[in-house]
């Protein structure tokens, strides 16, 4: 389980909306919030995801190149709930690997194929 996040697009801050959901899950969730509040394509290799709205803050769109937003999509499924077992620390060294430079579209996608 992945700990509790809120995927809305307006979060209260109280925690109401927070939920905890399987990593797969929180993936999907989290691209869909992402798209949902706006994100925009850029060459560039730095990101910004997108913010949500809360009481005292307006929604902000992100910015992302292909790879990075999938390396941040990856990302936000090893935010796992303790204790971690030995599949889910090994999931989340892997992603790490993502954001070792160089970080290009090539070499992420190289990455991705050689997790088996």
């Amino acid at each position: 389980m992945i700990e509790p996040t809120c995927y809305e697009t307006f979060c209260p801050t109280n925690g109401e909306k927070h939920i905890s959901l399987l990593a797969r899950e929180a993936i999907v969730r989290y691209a869909e919030q992402q798209e949902r509040l706006g994100v925009d394509y850029t060459l560039l290799p730095d990101y910004r995801t997108a913010q949500f709205a809360d009481k005292y803050h307006e929604a902000k769109r992100g910015s992302f190149r292909c790879d990075t937003f999938v390396s941040v999509m990856l990302r936000q499924g090893t935010r796992y709930v303790q204790p971690w077992t030995r599949a889910q620390s090994l999931w989340s060294d892997r992603v790490d690997t993502l954001f070792k430079p160089p970080v290009l579209p090539t070499t992420v996608f190289d990455k991705l194929k050689s997790f088996n």
